[in-house]
């Protein structure tokens, strides 16, 4: 059994508010020890009074004792409403609309398939914390696929093709989706030698004429040619495929990366909609030219403002005058506009197109090989759609400030098994659960941030508004005085002194005594673990105390208290649900037992740190297995509800959720039975005489302790049917062997007679030539005798 197969989380979409007791937080003062005082009564300023731990919280009324104090909340009463206090890290959901499906193309706009859509986060530096969401495409969602295609020459059997689709092309497209709209355009090269011809006579007819009559090309090359915007009408879209026309350039490389470029630029101008999948379509026989390659023809210019180069007439304005674009530059474009690129390149220029999308174009392109005259052109476009529909990722802008760490995770499969990545690429129409994590490792400049994130594929956005704890104190009831800082900032009613700078005001400037930072004469300046700044020491990372003199537990991740306490002169304090000398190890036991009535670690093992630790002899998450005996304790808790699950025949749509005892246990009938690992449970069950089934299963638990059974079927033959089976084919054998001896019987004896039969006719032929010749009276017999009179013998 794969050992963290059974410690799987349900990421739900909830409005997740973490308690005050939780991450250590509250006012009640046998909750915050007393020895965390000090970490709050020695800052001098709120932001730090608030990062140094959730305990501390800074009162800004002047009229106590004329100073600022970093206290507990019981400490500060006389400070009345001019407190700022401490928040801890929370989730909250501002907005959650349900998924919406689109019913009418009009309705695009409408369609939900992300959900939340927005949070509200409050974070503090040193926690991290999950936001859960969920994306689930809609169905019927509209498509928009601007057909490119290469009208040179040697694709005019391709062109053909395209003209003769007719209602093929749109019975193909409602098959994906019922709202969709069709544009078109083309291209050739950049109009100037060497890339073409430029001759007089070459100008208005570039094809080459190799024999008297063979075809010419009706019109001059060009770089791109939009001629169709966006439509749902068919027969606009093939009159205009129709109406055109083929001509040539020189060389193998053609445009396509620069027409690509002009239609994603010129989005709102060819009808681009702000609500729709949107795939271009390249089909071509020719590679491409790409940046550089325009000084063949003296094209030098970059246009990196992505200008739009096309007149109302759907011409290139400046072929001459832009190189090409990079396909790095293609990469980013098609990302901005989400935009995906279909490649059907023919055969003997697909390894290219490959390599290009593998490289470069992994998660933006589809290229499939184009069949000659195109004759699967529809097939390609179905697999790149699904294609893409069938990934998604999604990805952050990026954060304001660096010490703001973000870190997708996504359930891919629908195990509850996350992975860390941003995307799928096997999505159905299940819905898919992601979680992002955000974490903060050092004191934000301000208080406030926003994230937005978006999917590559569609034009929906998810908005986090957080909080951060300690980058900027509101306190809200301070009194409007004019804070003097004259080497230093003001933080709600106190100066943070620039370096080299202290005092209330920050006017004195003070020097390193360096006296101060040492804890007696003979101990190093802030015992070697940091420096000495104006009399105080800071401390490196890991150390704390007034002289830096005692270590915190750091895992190698560089956590101290693996973010899970606070340190105290160098002892870990841990949260509760925590213990252990560095925090790390949970005091809970739910992943000790399976089920509510089950023992902990089957009875067979020790809980620590929330894992079981088994007995010689046993293993398993639960110590359930006995490896001695070859026996599984939870195997058999499940065994006859496995049975019935199947036998009763009461599914509904191949799941059903009973209650054992006081465990709620969901049964799933699955297809690959990852879950499993090496060792799945076995149980045989007999559905009738002649049908034998070996059921897999196995067992999981999810955080709402809801018991998980995957369970996979095979079913054959039982040993009784396969007898009667053996003993039907071999009566049939021997009857078949009969009839095959029989008839190779006949055919013998057939074959006999039919030489008798040719000997008898020929016998019959003999004799009535003979006969013939007997009986007629003009026959002179050949045979003459004559006597030798010296002899007394004759010779013939």
């Amino acid at each position: 059994m794969n050992p963290g197969g059974f410690k799987l989380c349900l990421f739900l979409i909830q409005t997740v508010v973490l308690t005050d007791k939780a991450l250590g937080q509250t006012d009640n003062k046998d909750e915050c020890p007393s020895d965390l005082r000090k970490v709050c009564q020695k800052e001098e300023s709120c932001s730090e009074c608030l990062l140094a731990h959730t305990c501390c919280n800074w009162c800004y009324d002047q009229r106590i004792a004329d100073k600022f104090l970093c206290d507990f909340i019981d400490e500060l009463k006389e400070c009345g409403t001019s407190i700022e206090r401490n928040r801890n890290n929370s989730v909250n959901i501002v907005k959650n609309q349900n998924f919406v499906d689109i019913n009418d193309v009009e309705d695009a706009s409408s369609a939900i398939q992300i959900k939340p859509q927005q949070f509200d986060v409050t974070l503090r530096k040193g926690q991290p914390l999950n936001i859960s969401f969920t994306y689930k495409a809609a169905k019927n969602y509209p498509l928009e696929l601007y057909y490119l295609g290469d009208l040179s020459y040697s694709m005019l059997p391709h062109l053909d093709t395209l003209k003769n689709l007719g209602n093929d092309l749109g019975r193909s497209l409602e098959e994906l989706t019922k709202h969709y709209k069709l544009a078109f355009g083309s291209f050739l090269d950049k109009p100037g030698m060497p890339l073409i011809m430029t001759a007089p006579s070459k100008i208005n007819n570039p094809c080459e004429q190799t024999e008297e009559g063979s075809p010419v090309c009706q019109t001059k090359a060009w770089l791109f040619k939009h001629s169709l915007n966006f439509t749902d009408k068919m027969s606009d879209f093939f009159e205009v495929v129709g109406n055109s026309i083929v001509s040539a350039n020189l060389d193998d490389l053609d445009g396509a990366l620069e027409a690509i470029f002009q239609i994603l630029v010129c989005g709102k101008q060819f009808g681009w909609s702000e609500s729709s999948r949107k795939i271009i379509l390249l089909s071509t026989d020719s590679l491409l030219h790409t940046a550089g390659d325009g000084l063949l023809v003296g094209a030098t210019e970059v246009n990196d403002e992505l200008r739009c180069l096309m007149d109302e007439h759907g011409d290139h304005t400046e072929p001459l005058k832009y190189d090409y674009p990079s396909l790095p530059q293609i990469k980013m474009l098609l990302r901005k506009f989400k935009t995906n690129l279909i490649v059907a390149a023919t055969k003997d220029k697909i390894k290219s197109y490959r390599q290009m999308e593998r490289d470069i174009l992994e998660e933006e392109a589809f290229v499939g090989v184009l069949k000659d005259n195109s004759e699967n052109i529809l097939e390609l476009v179905k697999k790149g759609f699904l294609d893409f529909i069938r990934r998604v990722e999604f990805s952050a802008n990026s954060p304001q400030i660096p010490e703001l760490q973000l870190r997708f995770f996504v359930d891919c499969n629908g195990t509850n098994q996350y992975q860390q990545k941003a995307g799928c690429n096997n999505v159905e129409e299940e819905p898919v659960n992601f979680k992002l994590e955000l974490s903060l490792h050092g004191t934000p400049s301000r208080s406030y941030e926003q994230i937005i994130i978006k999917e590559s594929g569609i034009n929906e956005e998810i908005v986090i508004n957080i909080h951060y704890v300690g980058g900027s104190c509101k306190c809200e009831n301070l009194p409007q005085i004019k804070w003097k800082c004259e080497h230093g900032t003001e933080d709600c009613g106190s100066c943070v002194c620039d370096l080299g700078w202290k005092g209330r005001e920050c006017s004195e400037a003070c020097r390193e005594e360096v006296r101060v930072c040492r804890k007696d004469e003979n101990s190093p300046i802030c015992s070697s673990n940091g420096d000495c700044i104006c009399g105080k020491c800071t401390c490196r990372k890991s150390f704390t105390g007034t002289y830096c003199e005692f270590e915190c537990p750091m895992n190698k991740a560089q956590e101290i208290c693996n973010n899970k306490g606070q340190c105290v002169e160098g002892e870990c304090r841990c949260y509760d649900g925590y213990s252990n000398d560095d925090c790390s190890c949970p005091t809970a036991v739910d992943q000790c037992f399976l089920g509510a009535d089950s023992e902990i670690c089957s009875g067979n093992g020790t809980c620590t740190c929330n894992s079981c630790k088994c007995k010689p002899g046993h293993k398993g998450d639960y110590c359930e297995m006995n490896t001695n005996e070859a026996k599984n304790v939870v195997c058999e808790m499940y065994e006859e509800p496995v049975k019935n699950y199947f036998l009763n025949k009461t599914i509904i749509d191949d799941k059903s959720s009973v209650t054992l005892e006081n465990n709620s246990v969901s049964f799933h009938k699955v297809e690959n039975l990852t879950l499993c690992g090496d060792n799945p449970c076995l149980v045989v069950i007999f559905e009738s005489e002649s049908s034998r089934c070996i059921i897999q299963y196995c067992y999981y638990k999810d955080t709402n302790d809801i018991i998980h059974v995957p369970i996979r079927k095979n079913c054959d033959f039982t040993l009784k049917a396969i007898g009667y089976g053996f003993g039907i084919g071999i009566f049939v054998s021997i009857i078949l062997a009969g009839l095959v001896i029989i008839l190779f019987k006949k055919f013998q004896l057939w074959r006999e007679e039919k030489i008798e039969f040719a000997k008898f006719n020929e016998q019959i032929e003999n004799y009535k030539t003979q006969k013939a010749h007997e009986m007629n009276p003009i026959y002179v017999s050949p045979v003459v005798n004559y006597e030798n009179p010296l002899h007394s013998s004759s010779t013939h």
